[in-house]
């Protein structure tokens, strides 16, 4: 029998019933568009109630357990900077959806595949949420002792990938249509706010954990302020005890790898010269009257002791991570005010072309002088495949580049990419590019 051969239009019918086939599977119904709707409209009143239930339990800490109430307003501020990143992630999503037609707090292109992958991944902004929230978490658990409670709270903002081999971002966020992308982040923002209720709850019944006190020296809430072994107590007459030492951070409870950290101390009762300040895992410098901690790269945290030669006054413990990459901004002229424009959102012609050079700066953390060395611009005219790439050294606009901003139209596309820079850590290194959205 011979070898049957498929005629070349039965297999171009085959061909298109394939296509035909693939496209109705990533077609997304109508009901389960919605359904992602009315998750998203489930949790907005459970926000809501959450975050005013908060407010009323750290009120109730600070009248209730003042030993607290350091800890209670530091789970406040992680919480809330958790909560703007999540915020700030679901604009984002509806920014790269809707595009030209995009409206703040709005989302018209609901079914949009691209955007949430975009965002989350390919701009690797799944990744960083997900470090916030396990060093979140991290703080959390340290300060709860009740197991069970701490198991109940590790429930929730679950980052553990279900298979090996992928991340928790990949798997979360790939194939997403835009709406489920921010269902998704306001149920993490649902349970980020549960996690603080249950932590200040815990705070408040007395769960929470306490540091054990050692001889001769006495932990006094987050602060950590030790005078001669006993808490800083106010005498009746209005004063306090001394000797007194404290020392905390300038900026924020966590210090920087191999970062200048400035510290603020204060020292009543004893001559400050007469006083030892030294650091686990790195080392402490004063330069013109001002205390720096400078932690070693694999610090994962440190421990700041003050003595007088004799016995210890003061210590604190605290969490070292890296300083975060500089993120680049390009600078432009508003109303005669110098403003910063980081890409990724609306920027009218008139506003780009006012445009004159990039500078950069770390999001957190100690400030470091950062030099950009050089960058690029791309212009692509919309409607056309020519694309114009002109290099530069420097942070300023060269004037070849300025002239070409000004003859771009709303829809062509236009970034500033293979920007390098030099400064603290960081050594002829390139950083995240600049997308400029004209309108």
């Amino acid at each position: 029998m011979s070898k049957y051969v498929m005629p070349p239009r039965q297999k171009m019918i085959n061909l298109i019933y394939v296509v035909l086939i693939a496209m109705l599977g990533i077609n997304i119904s109508k009901d389960a568009l919605e359904g992602y709707d009315l998750l998203s409209n489930d949790y907005h009143p459970q926000i809501a109630l959450l975050q005013a239930y908060n407010a009323n339990l750290l009120t109730r800490l600070e009248e209730k357990r003042p030993d607290q109430q350091a800890a209670g307003s530091e789970i406040n501020e992680k919480t809330e900077a958790i909560r703007r990143e999540l915020n700030e992630l679901k604009e984002k999503i509806a920014q790269a959806a809707d595009r030209d037609k995009y409206q703040k707090g709005k989302l018209a292109n609901k079914d949009e595949l691209n955007a949430v992958s975009d965002v989350m991944l390919s701009a690797g902004r799944g990744k960083s949420l997900k470090e916030n929230i396990q060093s979140y978490k991290e703080l959390i658990s340290g300060l709860i002792g009740n197991e069970e409670r701490k198991n109940l709270i590790s429930s929730y903002l679950d980052v553990t990938p279900e298979k090996s081999g992928f991340s928790w971002e990949k798997e979360t966020f790939s194939y997403l249509p835009a709406n489920a992308g921010i269902a998704v982040l306001d149920k993490m923002e649902q349970e980020l706010l549960t996690c603080q209720k249950e932590t200040l709850q815990a705070l408040i019944e007395g769960d929470g954990k306490r540091p054990e006190p050692q001889p001769g020296i006495t932990v006094i809430g987050e602060d950590q302020i030790f005078i001669n072994g006993e808490p800083t107590d106010v005498l009746p007459n209005g004063t306090i005890k001394v000797p007194m030492v404290q020392i905390t951070p300038e900026l924020t409870s966590t210090l920087y790898k191999e970062c200048e950290n400035r510290l603020h101390f204060i020292s009543i009762g004893v001559p400050k010269q007469n006083l030892k300040v030294t650091m686990q895992h790195g080392k402490v410098i004063e330069r013109n009257g001002q205390y720096l901690a400078i932690p070693d790269n694999r610090a994962q945290a440190a421990s700041i002791t003050v003595s007088n030669g004799k016995e210890t006054l003061a210590r604190y413990d605290y969490a070292v991570k890296e300083l975060p990459d500089p993120i680049p901004y390009v600078v432009y002229t508003d109303k005669g005010k110098k403003e910063l424009y980081k890409g990724n959102v609306p920027l009218s012609r008139s506003k780009a072309q006012s445009m004159s050079e990039l500078i950069a700066t770390a999001p957190e953390g100690p400030q470091i002088d950062y030099r950009i060395l050089s960058f690029e611009t791309v212009f692509i005219k919309s409607g056309s495949n020519k694309v114009i790439t002109l290099k530069n050294k420097g942070n300023k606009l060269s004037e070849e580049q300025r002239k070409i901003i000004g003859q771009l139209q709303t829809g062509d596309k236009f970034y500033i990419t293979s920007i390098t820079v030099s400064g603290g850590k960081k050594n002829n290194e390139q950083i995240a590019s600049i997308n400029i959205v004209l309108i």
